[in-house]
């Protein structure tokens, strides 16, 4: 073989060579990509909510947990004469507090509960005094 052969074959290899090792890395980064995007808050377009919690219609039930600065389920539904817990799983302390001015739950450290009855219907909205971006609404219909 002459020289020009020769060259052109190391050239051919070489590019045999950068296609594939470029290709491995294409699948490797699309594999990490796929596996970023997969896990809850993480992937190409950054952190997306989760979609349990972007429900706007209230949730029949009686209990609200407090966890990452937010009450979930934001909006509640239930019936007159109805007891609602409210749990601090943050490690940071919380309020309950009724924009209409009907009760406050103080600060409620980690792990503390606090409870509501409602015995009328209404909607009602609260919040945290500490984290004023913390809202809740609790609808209360005809038992």
């Amino acid at each position: 073989m002459d020289s020009a052969t020769v060259g052109i074959l190391v050239g051919v290899v070489v590019l045999g060579l950068l296609v594939v090792g470029g290709a491995g890395t294409l699948v490797v980064w699309r594999r990490q990509r796929q596996a970023a995007s997969s896990l809850p808050g993480r992937g190409v377009s950054g952190r997306q909510p989760s979609p349990a919690l972007e429900r706007t219609a209230p949730l029949w039930g009686s209990h609200v947990a407090i966890r990452q600065f937010g009450f979930h389920p934001e909006h509640l539904q239930c019936a007159a004469g109805t007891t609602v817990t409210w749990t601090n799983h943050d490690d940071v302390q919380h309020t309950v507090t009724f924009r209409n001015g009907m009760a406050d739950s103080g600060l409620l450290p980690h792990g503390q509960t606090y409870q509501y009855t409602f015995r009328l219907p209404g909607t009602f909205e609260y919040y945290c005094t500490v984290h004023p971006r913390m809202v809740g609404t609790v609808v209360v219909t005809s038992a």
